[in-house]
Order: structure tokens, then C-alpha cells, then sequence
């Protein structure tokens, strides 16, 4: 709950000053860990009382994981690249192609952590994914 209110009072009172697109984008991770962990508490929460989690908050948790993941890679794409330390822009080929590649992994590790959280709920969230066409 800490973090969360950091994280509104760095929103609100810091955003005035002019900040660089990996300090935003720093930013933006520590926000979305915030909301995976409320996530992941309610998740645990309900599992508690009722014995299963629901599908929404499951469906939640790897939507925010793997954006998170993602825009970890994209800092650490920035920061090899030596994007606004060296260079204030990148170049349009250079976009396209993390673009693509943090789509596709965007893809990947929601898909990986979905099934690692349908592995903890028995076969009930499987046999829901698999009825789909």
C-alpha cells in the first residue's frame, strides 16, 4: 500500500518536471508491479475463502505480468542501445524491429504465465481455456 501511494504522489507532484522517456517508463513498471501484487492478494484472498480464484483476476494477473516483463525488456533494450544517453533518438528500423520483438514477447509470457497459473488451479481454468474454437 506504500508503494501505491508513492507512487500516485510521484504521479501527481514529480510529472511537473521534465523527466526522460526510461525514468517514465521505470515509472510505469513500478505501477503495474503494484497492481499485479493488489492482483495476486485478492487472487490469494478468494482462494481462501471460497477455494478457487476467479477467472477475471487470473486472466489479470498474466495480462500485467507480461506487460511487465515486456517493459522490463524494453529498459533493458534502451539502456543497451544507450537510447537518451547517447543518442536522443532511435532510428525507424531499430523501432520496428523491438516493436516486433516485444510483441512477440508480450504473446509469449502472458500465454507462459497464463498456463503456469491454470497448472495451480487443477483442470477447472484448462477445461475453460481448451472449450474455446
Amino acid at each position: 500500500v506504500i508503494y501505491f501511494v508513492f507512487g500516485i504522489y510521484w504521479l501527481v507532484l514529480i510529472q511537473k518536471k521534465r523527466l526522460l522517456m526510461i525514468q517514465k517508463l521505470s515509472e510505469l513498471v513500478f505501477f503495474i508491479g503494484a497492481l499485479e501484487g493488489i492482483s495476486s492478494t485478492y487472487r490469494f484472498f478468494q482462494y481462501n475463502s471460497i477455494g478457487t480464484s476467479p477467472i477475471l483476476v487470473i486472466l489479470s494477473l498474466s495480462f500485467l505480468g507480461g506487460l511487465k516483463r515486456t517493459l522490463i525488456r524494453l529498459l533493458a533494450s534502451f539502456v543497451s542501445l544507450g537510447y537518451q544517453v547517447l543518442s536522443p533518438r532511435l532510428t525507424r528500423q531499430i523501432r520496428i524491429f523491438l516493436c516486433i520483438v516485444l510483441c512477440c514477447y508480450f504473446l509469449t509470457s502472458s500465454v507462459s504465465q497464463l498456463a503456469s497459473y491454470s497448472r495451480l488451479e487443477s483442470n477447472y481454468f484448462l477445461d475453460i481455456i481448451t472449450s474455446f474454437p
